[in-house]
């Protein structure tokens, strides 16, 4: 679950909210941050994780808070981390100020769990970017006739093909064109 809230509208401290959500929310996992970069809207962010699916009627009621500031998160949870410290491409292409890990209080090691978070994600960056090489390299090799288009197609998956379809056609006609 995802809370946003107005610190203006928001009736417990960092203290009583780490509590209320120790012992009577019952929290698996949490982390919450406060946003200040906004002086007309300072809010709070929390992430609460559960064994068990919970009502949110029933989270709003234990933090005195009304039910539309809470939210299921529908994305992963490393999306959600990302999220209270502005780190997603969403929130940096908005240009939103980014927290320190530093600045979350949370009932386990944040800090170490966004580390981990941002070194897989950027691993999947470059393994992206190194696949993306390989598959333009292949579409070189087919336009310069060193490998025909059966060992392009075997080389990619559908959805790199669906991707550079296009291109791969335009290949193709070009081919024909010279043939001529």
């Amino acid at each position: 679950m995802m809370i946003n809230q107005s610190l203006e509208h928001f009736n417990l401290d960092v203290i009583e909210l780490t509590e209320v959500l120790e012992k009577i929310v019952k929290a698996k996992r949490y982390a919450f941050i406060i946003h200040d970069d906004n002086e007309e809207f300072k809010h709070i962010h929390i992430i609460l994780e559960f064994e068990n699916a919970r009502h949110i009627t029933s989270i709003a009621k234990l933090l005195d808070i009304e039910p539309q500031y809470i939210e299921v998160w529908k994305g992963s949870i490393k999306n959600a981390y990302s999220y209270l410290l502005h780190r997603t491409d969403e929130a940096r292409k908005e240009n939103k100020k980014q927290y320190s890990p530093k600045n979350v209080v949370a009932n386990f090691d944040f800090e170490m769990s966004i580390n981990e978070i941002e070194t897989i994600l950027s691993n999947n960056k470059d393994l992206k970017n190194k696949r993306k090489n390989e598959v333009n390299k292949l579409i070189e090799l087919f336009d310069l006739k060193i490998i025909d288009k059966q060992a392009l197609l075997e080389n990619l998956s559908g959805i790199e093909y669906a991707h550079n379809e296009k291109t791969i056609i335009s290949i193709e006609k070009m081919h024909l064109k010279k043939i001529k």
